[in-house]
């Protein structure tokens, strides 16, 4: 290649770079300044918007909201001439001092832009009062307004309140800061809690790995000359490659074999839509249009490979066997996409297998990827085509534009596209990749080529790709108009809003939360959201209740969420480094990785201003850009250690206590008293009371004053107050928590309930007789509902004896109270139940002593 033809490509790569960053920001400010649709509050000359009071929530809302802005201010005389300037979210309207303002036109029309009348005729002396009716069907309602005051167009600060339904008027807030988090959302611990909370288990982790490192640095720098020939050969071989793959394969066999059985299947985004697409091809046998389900605007393929599984199993959605068997085998495509991505590093590398060892530990334990592992969706599967496509396509240029694998990568895109449409950012990156300059991985650019067959690889490939999706968008277009719907559309679902429901430039200017409270941490900015999502579950797997959030091992989580600050860093330097080369020129096999990860983050950018939704910031979505996150990270790990062999060795080290931290931190513990928490949700969800109760009992046995257990009882009774069960065992939460007053209620509304169940009559008693403050002691009550209980149980359990035992005694009836006791501790040995008998012979004594019964 001659100097004039390398510069000729160097400013030809500049000039698309320049022209795909001036396009996506048209894009972007089209959507944010410009149409209506997109929810962004844009601050106008200096001055934010102000939206309604409330504590941030995660239901879906699907209807509008109206509200009252109220403000005052004082105007001296002589009147001087004056302005309002205003713009409501949505639609609203103004009166001043009772009159309505005139030439405001705020009918949601064109409602970013700010609207300009005087007000000099409505003013007068002393205190006056404008008032700002706004609606929103879509949203919260918000304001935007400035008061100009005189010639010198005086700036008038106003303080603006919101009247609520009973007529009060609380402080308005500005939609650039966060929304206070409301009680469901609030996390109940930060990161460094979380972490202090079991710091011997991560310190040990900890230690091990580093020790481990360190040895091994030191062992190889010393006897590196005495490492026998054959086993230098095998670290380098296929051989260790393939021990790799199949020791994570393992542990991610191992991983879901434990977690899927503990997992309710209500967990995962959007988990009934997806189970709905499945049922509805099931049941009808045809692929449902955009308008007829929450999730019915997705692409077909995943649904129809479902519903396929699911009929060959003989299963339908309602049986909770074939959503386990959904979620297996999402988590076999998961672990086929990092599969893929070695195999594509491979490629990429040949030489260097070290770099795709590396991509493989990353993408085998990246939190988004691992978690959205274990639910029904198709994202997963929609990021493996995109890999495979773009594995298949470098195929072809290694093989000089072989048309057989450019048209398996045209099919494996189309295939992408055919289960997510947001795939369709991947499709110009994979097919640039034919035609683009791409060279090896020792830098070299690979020989040349006819000029002809470039172009009919590309057309092969795009033939193949429009043969496989484009009857699918064409079917779409036919009936909606256009070939891209989402359920955020009104065209095919009624309008729906979730919180905070607009965007401001603030949100895209913090960060920081996320390590400290990453979940829901979207609310707080964009960066905290993706970070949070992208390294670990920051939306609690689309639960919108935090007592009822995953059992994942969360001080582990959190330990990641720290040590995953060190691979953004390096990502991106190492997308950086990418894009600085292809803008100067030079020939990188990977040129490709910086614009896929660019495309991506635009999308998301992208819609969460078309979509004000907190849940619209998941990391997950970029899935088909894993590929280029591992290359990001190679490249840029390749550039920080090039001349540093301990370099290299340290941050080998830091990602394997990264791979154990990340990858444990999804492993549900079975005697986690969250585990059965969220089992006994579920089950009261389903109406299996009984069921929910033994749950409840396990978690009580296991760590009694456990928060989220004691919030979960507490919201059970609120929704099935009549079920005496559920009262009964929220009164012993509340007793660990030394409630007494609480607990004594609950334990009486359970048996005015239900006044034949011994187990209530006894727990009742137990607490009258032996609560610790004097003032709720009720002895004689308390010898009267034992007495009822050891009756209705036929004086069979040695539990209900021995407490009308410790109710006697509370009652001053020592002797009695002994003979009681003594019948309990027979009792109890004769059923062979030794811990009630130890207890009944301790208890024995004290009343020997006139000593009462404690808790």
């Amino acid at each position: 290649m001659t100097e004039v033809q390398q510069m000729r490509r160097i400013g030809c790569v500049r000039a698309i770079m320049l022209l795909v960053a001036a396009a996506w920001m048209a894009m972007w400010l089209h959507l944010a300044y410009c149409r209506d649709a997109g929810p962004y509050l844009r601050p106008y000359e200096g001055l934010s918007w102000w939206t309604v009071p409330r504590p941030a929530a995660a239901e879906l809302q699907q209807r509008g909201v109206a509200c009252s802005f109220r403000a005052e201010w004082v105007v001296s005389a002589p009147i001087e001439p004056s302005w309002l300037r205003m713009a409501v979210f949505r639609s609203g309207a103004a009166t001043l001092n009772g009159i309505r303002v005139e030439g405001l036109t705020l009918n949601g029309h064109r409602w970013k832009r700010p609207q300009t009348v005087e007000i000099t005729g409505l003013l007068r002396p002393g205190t006056n009062e404008l008032w700002v009716h706004v609606t929103n069907a879509s949203g919260p309602p918000a304001l935007w307004v400035k008061l100009q005051i005189g010639a010198c167009e005086r700036i008038e600060p106003l303080r603006w309140q919101v009247a609520t339904a009973a007529g009060e008027f609380r402080e308005a807030h500005l939609a650039s800061k966060p929304l206070p988090m409301g009680p469901y959302l609030r996390a109940f611990r930060t990161l460094a809690d979380l972490v202090a909370s079991e710091w011997p288990g991560v310190a040990a982790v900890v230690a091990a790995v580093v020790t481990a490192g360190t040895t091994g640095y030191r062992l190889r720098v010393r006897w590196i000359h005495h490492i026998p020939t054959n086993l230098r050969l095998w670290l380098s071989s296929p051989g260790s490659d393939g021990w790799l793959l199949g020791t994570i394969g393992m542990a991610w066999v191992l991983l879901f074999a434990n977690n899927l059985p503990q997992l309710p299947r209500i967990y995962g985004f959007d988990a009934e839509g997806h189970e709905a697409y499945v049922r509805y091809i099931q049941e009808q046998g045809r692929i449902p249009l955009a308008h007829e389900g929450w999730q019915m605007y997705q692409p077909p393929l995943y649904y129809l490979m479902a519903a396929a599984v699911l009929e060959f199993a003989g299963l339908t959605t309602s049986d909770e066997a074939a959503v386990m068997l959904l979620r297996a085998l999402n988590g076999l495509v998961g672990w086929a996409h990092s599969v893929a991505v070695f195999w594509l590093l491979r490629l990429l590398y040949p030489f260097e297998r070290w770099k795709a060892r590396v991509g493989l530990l990353l993408t085998s334990a990246l939190g988004a990827h691992v978690m959205i592992a274990h639910y029904v969706t198709n994202e997963t599967m929609a990021g493996l085509w995109v890999t495979l496509a773009l594995g298949l396509m470098l195929r072809s240029r290694k093989e000089e534009h072989n048309l057989k694998w450019a048209g398996a990568a045209g099919g494996a895109l189309g295939l992408a596209m055919l289960t997510k449409f947001s795939t369709v950012l991947a499709v110009p990156i994979v097919l640039a990749v034919c035609c683009l300059p791409c060279g090896t991985a020792s830098g070299q650019a690979s020989r040349a080529t006819p000029y002809r067959r470039p172009f009919r690889a590309l057309g092969t490939a795009v033939a193949v790709f429009l043969l496989i999706c484009g009857w699918h968008y064409a079917r779409v277009w036919w009936h909606f108009g256009q070939p891209f719907v989402g359920n955020w559309d009104g065209a095919i679902q009624s309008a729906w809003w979730q919180e905070p429901g607009y965007r401001t430039p603030a949100e895209y200017l913090r960060l920081g939360m996320a390590w400290s409270h990453p979940w829901y941490s979207s609310f707080c900015s964009f960066w905290d959201g993706l970070y949070a999502t992208l390294w670990g579950d920051g939306l609690v797997s689309g639960v919108s209740w935090m007592v009822f959030r995953p059992p994942w091992n969360e001080p582990w989580m959190a330990a990641t969420w720290w040590l995953s600050i060190v691979w953004t860093l390096i990502i991106l330097f190492g997308a950086g480094v990418l894009t600085w080369r292809v803008w100067c020129g030079t020939v990188e096999p990977a040129w490709w990785a910086s614009g896929l990860l660019g495309f991506y983050l635009w999308g998301l950018l992208y819609m969460s201003v078309r979509v004000g939704s907190y849940a619209q910031v998941k990391a997950f979505y970029a899935l088909p850009a894993l590929s280029g996150l591992a290359v990001a990270l190679v490249v840029g790990w390749e550039r920080l250690t090039a001349r540093t062999r301990w370099g290299h060795w340290a941050l080998g080290t830091l990602l394997v206590l990264w791979w154990i931290l990340s990858f444990g931190a999804f492993w549900v513990s079975r005697d986690h008293p969250q585990t059965a928490v969220v089992q006994a949700l579920w089950a009261l969800d389903q109406g299996r009371i009984a069921e929910g109760q033994r749950w409840f009992q396990q978690a009580l046995l296991r760590h009694p004053t456990y928060p989220e257990l004691r919030a979960a009882l507490a919201e059970s009774v609120r929704t099935r107050p009549r079920e005496p069960g559920l009262r009964d065992l929220y009164a012993t939460s509340l007793e660990a928590h030394q409630l007494w007053s609480e607990a004594l209620e609950h334990r009486q509304l359970a048996v005015a309930l239900d006044p034949s169940q011994p187990e209530w009559l006894n727990n009742l008693a137990w607490s009258l007789a032996t609560v610790p403050e004097p003032t709720l002691q009720r002895p004689l009550e308390a010898v009267t509902f034992a007495q009822r209980a050891c009756e209705l149980s036929q004086w069979t359990n040695p539990v209900f004896i021995g407490t009308l035992a410790a109710a006697l005694a509370a009652a001053g009836d020592y002797p009695m109270a002994v003979q009681r006791a003594e019948q309990a501790i027979e009792l109890a040995r004769q059923q062979g139940k030794v811990e009630i008998a130890n207890r009944n012979q301790v208890l024995v004594e004290q009343y020997r002593r006139a000593l009462p019964a404690r808790p």
